[in-house]
């Protein structure tokens, strides 16, 4: 999906049904020559499957860069964006701890037991968009409970309802699971704000 121009299961009948040589799986793993860094080939695969290309876009990215530099096809190309997007999520999910728990060592023991937890090696090492989109999440929640933590305070919250704009749309671009937490999630948002009869909040926030 990242780097292959002419998508091995794109044709239903006939992608599994004849013998794959090494070359093909070789020209799948990296870019062709001539097409380093064209972001044409994973946004039209993403056409062809369910997900948005986001992930694979950075997978693409990192492959041009390594081919770039003469080195051969590997794994990195995809675990990076993964431990980078855990390293985010780990430094966020503090953050949000902190906010919940007030206590500082209850959150960093928080962050400690994610980040060495089995699913988030196992997120870390699938070479799949869903490290990318556990952080989305987790940032989604951390602007949401600083959203309401503000508005409980009675401070501004234009620019956090701007963030949590951004964070929503890089959710969804991250992978499609995103819009089912995203819908209960801010349709209790909602429900707070109808009950609080703060129609002029609750039409921002919508």
């Amino acid at each position: 999906l990242s780097n292959y121009p002419e998508t091995i299961y794109g044709d239903g009948e006939n992608a599994y049904a004849s013998w794959k040589t090494g070359d093909t799986f070789a020209a799948v793993l990296e870019p062709a020559d001539g097409r380093l860094f064209d972001l044409s080939v994973p946004f039209w695969n993403g056409e062809t499957d369910n997900h948005p290309s986001t992930y694979y876009v950075l997978v693409n990215i990192f492959s041009s860069l390594w081919k770039l530099l003469g080195i051969s096809a590997n794994k990195w190309a995809g675990l990076i964006p993964n431990f980078a997007c855990c390293l985010v999520t780990t430094f966020f999910l503090v953050q949000l701890l902190r906010r919940l728990l007030g206590n500082d060592l209850a959150a960093l023991l928080g962050g400690v037991m994610w980040a060495f937890s089995i699913g988030t090696i196992n997120m870390g090492i699938y070479l799949r968009m869903y490290a990318l989109l556990v952080m989305a999440a987790v940032i989604f929640a951390w602007l949401h409970l600083r959203l309401l933590s503000d508005y409980a305070d009675g401070k501004a919250v234009g620019k956090t309802l701007v963030l949590v704009q951004l964070a929503t749309i890089a959710g969804i671009l991250s992978q499609y699971y995103f819009l089912f937490f995203a819908f209960f999630f801010c349709g209790l948002i909602c429900v707070y704000f109808f009950a609080k009869k703060d129609w002029t909040m609750l039409g921002c926030y919508m």
